[in-house]
């Protein structure tokens, strides 16, 4: 019985470390950032199984997995701000380099940094399904931030461009560009200059993530700019220009 479970217990380390192996090959292929941030929240749960999975990162992009439901949306969504608010908006980062244990919602969560060339930008959150794991999901996690450190690379530019509130007044019909987008495209650009993510459009406008990443496109070719970053700098410029 012993042997039985050493050899299910390496058989299951085994297939998380050829996950990672996977990880490494696949990354190198996204191109989005909001994308690079599911998959490692996806992966975050496969390695250690969370009540929920977060990535949250120095510009405020983010993505979240509620997977149990035993914490609401909600809640979760203020614990991502919370965390944007402890690790980015003060000095604090200059002394964090290991992972951090809170309690929260009555589960244990840790928390991993993501180091880009010394520089904090990013966090992986997983509220623990298993606490008396702590040292083997101390590991995975640990191996996941390196890796993740390394995809994320390519999109320094976005993590340190932080994401731009715009107010509410903002008339975003006025500009001509604008006058080519479709009613549908014009409210996905609403949303994305909110900084909300692909996700979180799909669940507003109640359409599939699939639908949404073509809506971007459309908008990204009508205005002539390649992401995120410049159709947002683009707004900014377009209703604040003298």
């Amino acid at each position: 019985m012993q042997n039985e479970w050493v050899k299910s217990s390496i058989d299951l380390h085994l297939m998380k470390l050829s996950i990672l192996m996977e990880i490494c090959k696949s990354m190198v292929t996204i191109t989005n950032l909001q994308d690079i941030l599911l998959m490692i929240a996806n992966i975050a749960n496969s390695l250690v199984p969370g009540h929920f999975t977060c990535v949250n990162t120095k510009s405020g992009y983010y993505e979240l997995l509620n997977i149990t439901y035993k914490i609401d949306e909600e809640a979760i969504n203020e614990y991502c701000k919370e965390v944007r608010s402890y690790y980015f908006n003060t000095d604090k980062n200059m002394s964090i380099q290991t992972e951090r244990m809170i309690e929260k919602y009555d589960t244990l969560i840790m928390e991993c940094p993501i180091f880009i060339e010394d520089t904090l930008y990013g966090i992986i959150s997983v509220s623990l399904q298993q606490p008396n794991k702590i040292k083997e999901a101390e590991a995975y996690l640990t191996s996941l931030t390196s890796i993740s450190s390394m995809a994320l690379i390519p999109f320094l530019k976005e993590l340190r461009y932080k994401q731009i509130k715009i107010p509410e007044n903002v008339v975003f019909e006025s500009q001509p560009a604008v006058g080519n987008l479709t009613a549908r495209e014009l409210d996905v650009l609403k949303l994305i200059v909110k900084g909300m993510s692909n996700k979180e459009i799909g669940d507003m406008l109640y359409i599939s993530p699939h639908t949404v990443k073509n809506h971007i496109t459309n908008i990204f070719n009508k205005f002539g700019v390649n992401d995120r970053t410049q159709i947002i700098a683009t707004f900014y410029e377009l209703n604040y220009k003298k």
